[in-house]
C-alpha cells in the first residue's frame, strides 16, 4: 500500500477503515487467485482506493470508499454490468446503489463468497 493510500485509510473512522480494508484484502486475494488477472495496480481514483489489473483489456477498476447512504461501499463503474449482475445473481442479499455500488454498514455484512464472484467478474470484465 502506498503512503497516499494508507493516508486515505488512516483518515477514516475506525469502522469505515476496517470495512474498506476487508474489501481491499478481498480484491487483492481474488486477483491473486486467478492467473488470467495477473498483478493489480492500486491507485487513487477520485481520492478513493482503486484496483485494476496491470494488464490492459483485462478488467475494470474497482474501488472501496465511504458512501453517503452507508458506512462504506464496494464500487464498480456504472457503465459496466458488474453491480447489476451482482444484484440479479444475489437478489435481495445486499443493499445496492443503482449500477455503481454495493453498500455496507458493518464489515460483518461482507459475504466473502458472494463478493468474490463479483470481484472476479470485475477483474476479468474485458476477457
Amino acid at each position: 500500500m502506498t503512503p497516499e493510500i494508507a493516508a486515505v485509510f488512516a483518515a477514516q473512522p475506525p469502522l469505515v477503515a476496517q470495512g474498506m480494508a476487508r474489501l481491499r484484502n478481498l480484491i487483492i486475494d481474488t486477483g491473486a487467485s486467478d492467473p488470467r488477472i495477473g498483478p493489480l495496480t492500486e491507485s487513487l481514483k477520485w481520492g478513493q482506493p482503486a484496483f485494476r489489473p496491470k494488464a490492459a483489456n483485462t478488467g475494470t477498476t474497482l474501488r472501496v470508499a465511504p458512501h453517503k447512504s452507508a458506512t462504506f461501499a464496494f464500487y464498480a463503474p456504472c457503465s459496466t454490468t458488474v453491480i447489476a449482475n451482482h444484484a440479479q445473481r444475489f437478489a435481495g442479499a445486499d443493499r445496492i446503489d443503482g449500477s455503481r455500488a454495493i453498500l455496507f454498514d458493518h464489515p460483518d455484512q461482507i459475504d466473502a463468497d458472494r463478493l468474490r464472484l463479483t470481484i472476479l467478474h470485475g477483474l476479468t470484465y474485458f476477457l
